[in-house]
């Protein structure tokens, strides 16, 4: 597990490989993370995420799905803080839970 207090300028978690990977994500915590524009994804404030069919991301309610976006001929699902306006596109293959 990976445990991140005051994390910045992060444009992409990749949890991909071996393994079941879990990421958990809050909008206070993905704000936190980036650094003005994503050069992947040429969104202000954005994260992008991949994984794998076994890898889990777990999201609380501040963040809300807002529909899909192809990024490099790859499906991902969007969502949104609805606190800060953070926007976090996680890879389709991982399963996604809100709590």
């Amino acid at each position: 597990m990976l445990c991140i207090d005051q994390p910045s300028g992060i444009e992409h978690f990749d949890l991909s490989g071996t393994g079941n990977n879990m990421l958990s994500l809050n909008g206070e915590v993905a704000v936190d993370a980036t650094g003005g524009t994503n050069p992947l994804t040429s969104i202000l404030d954005s994260v992008l995420t991949d994984g794998d069919a076994e890898d889990t991301i777990v999201v609380d309610s501040s963040l809300a799905k807002t529909g899909a976006v192809t990024t490099s001929a790859h499906i991902y699902s969007a969502f949104e803080s609805a606190d800060n306006g953070t926007k976090v596109f996680f890879d389709d293959d991982v399963a996604i839970t809100v709590d």
